[in-house]
């Protein structure tokens, strides 16, 4: 009979089973002939059908969304992974410039020579505590100054030619090759110094650095060597003058010619006692005036 007509339709859908069934009812029954009865459940069939494909699309359409957010987490998390990676190698990079900028800090801080960095235009930019000794300016009073301050003349006015020539020409006279130059320090004294100049680019700018050595206490030791190596000298031609020589005249004229040769005397004279007379005579002449008078 029509009242045990059954119509089912079963699905999957979201991990989940699905029925969907139609029962016409004895009353509905009795409204309708047989073949509309069998219409409306050929209706339900198809109802249920056109049901279950859009539950199909909606499925595919969730996976697919599904896909894609695993997708763009994998993505995400890849990237994250890799921003952490490049933050803890910015991280190590300014530790070790730090440290690295420390070291080199220590090192110029705790130098015996003086180190002074100018830029281009010749104004210094830092000063070690060595070269603040040496030249009797603390850091506060030079920084910011021409380094031309630290020169007496001529050297003071020609200073930011010798730096503007290198610029425009890049023939060095002075940077990387060590000259020996007179320095002036605060209280106006002059003293000898030795003096080695690198260049240092930073990008688009230049910077210079000086090392400095007073060598005030070598040039001294140097000029003692030298006067004690004139009297040696001396004494030595001399005595060979007295060995060498029988007559007076002959011997102090040797004398006067070494006088003359190790003291870098213009001319040199040698006179005796007459004591009779108590009066001096020349007995010898050597240099620019060699003639007896």
């Amino acid at each position: 009979p029509l009242a045990e007509i059954l119509a089912v339709s079963t699905l999957e859908f979201a991990g989940r089973r699905w029925t969907v069934q139609f029962t016409p009812t004895a009353a509905y029954l009795a409204m309708h002939q047989p073949w509309g009865a069998r219409g409306v459940i050929t209706g339900g069939f198809l109802f249920s059908g056109l049901l279950g494909m859009i539950l199909m699309v909606m499925a595919a359409r969730t996976a697919m969304i599904e896909r894609v957010v695993v997708d763009r987490t994998a993505e995400l998390s890849e990237a994250n992974a890799n921003l952490e990676k490049e933050i803890g190698e910015r991280q190590h990079t300014a530790a070790a410039l730090t440290q690295s900028e420390a070291r080199h800090r220590a090192i110029v801080e705790t130098a015996v020579d003086g180190i002074i960095t100018i830029d281009e235009k010749g104004i210094v930019r830092s000063i070690n505590p060595a070269a603040e000794r040496v030249f009797g300016y603390p850091s506060k009073e030079i920084v910011g100054r021409n380094v031309n301050t630290l020169q007496p003349d001529p050297f003071h006015r020609h200073h930011d030619e010798y730096i503007q020539n290198y610029l425009q020409t890049g023939i060095a006279k002075v940077i990387g090759i060590g000259r020996e130059v007179v320095g002036l320090r605060k209280n106006g004294t002059t003293f000898p110094m030795d003096l080695a100049v690198s260049e240092v680019r930073l990008g688009e700018k230049r910077l210079f650095t000086g090392i400095i050595r007073d060598i005030t206490d070598r040039k001294q030791a140097e000029i003692q060597i030298k006067e004690r190596s004139k009297r040696m000298a001396l004494g030595a031609d001399v005595g060979k003058a007295m060995t060498e020589h029988n007559d007076l005249q002959s011997m102090l004229c040797r004398c006067a010619e070494a006088l003359v040769n190790h003291l870098d005397a213009a001319f040199a004279r040698i006179w005796t006692l007459n004591t009779e007379e108590q009066i001096l005579e020349l007995q010898a002449s050597a240099g620019q005036y060699t003639h007896v008078d």
